[in-house]
């Protein structure tokens, strides 16, 4: 089993504001372009200007931290959407009663709940997990998709970097050459996927 997210996000910002979309710069960097809940990076999904800003605890039910900071989360419109207002307490500092409701994105135990299988779905591992994972919609097909063709291009600009770097003479550097070739055309297949599960 692989962690569901590269890292995990943390919010730095210090600054207040009387309107919550003036943080969205500042989300973007801290959580590094990729949505709390499925890591999934904006550059897949048309950008920064199609991710949303969630509420971690729903300001329908909490406008006292409608424009705190350590309320918010850099979210997909797919995570953002299925989350909505859910929330298991009255209160927006309770967001787990047994297991229902949400680990903070920006939180390590998050990790502790979901993770990925080999193929980049979106596993639970705990009832809680397996509570966020059904709200979220976290086993759509676009999760792993997105996952797959990001691995694929780092693989890929991996080899770009070492095939630089070789005497393009060798075996070993047509071996190379041929590994390439072969992930850039499963990155093709898997943009083609992506696509099509798009549409």
């Amino acid at each position: 089993m692989l962690k569901i997210r590269r890292s995990t996000p943390a919010r730095t910002c210090t600054t207040t504001t009387k309107n919550y979309k003036s943080y969205k710069t500042a989300l973007i960097s801290d959580f590094r372009h990729r949505c709390g809940y499925c890591d999934g990076h904006d550059s897949y999904s048309g950008g920064y200007r199609n991710y949303h800003i969630d509420h971690f605890a729903p300001k329908a039910k909490f406008p006292q931290v409608a424009h705190s900071y350590s309320n918010l989360v850099y979210s997909c419109f797919y995570c953002n959407n299925a989350k909505s207002d859910h929330w298991p307490s009255e209160s927006h500092e309770v967001s787990v009663v047994g297991s229902i409701g949400f680990i903070d994105p920006c939180s390590d135990e998050y990790d502790t709940h979901l993770c990925r299988d080999d193929d980049g779905e979106i596993v639970a591992l705990t009832p809680l997990g397996n509570y966020m994972f059904n709200t979220l919609h976290l086993g759509l097909k676009r999760h792993s998709i997105l996952w797959v063709t990001e691995e694929l291009f780092l693989l890929i600009e991996e080899l770009k970097c070492v095939l630089k770097n070789t005497d393009l003479s060798t075996d070993e550097a047509n071996s190379l050459r041929a590994t390439y070739f072969n992930l850039l055309e499963e990155y093709q297949t898997s943009m083609k996927h992506f696509r099509e599960d798009m549409e």
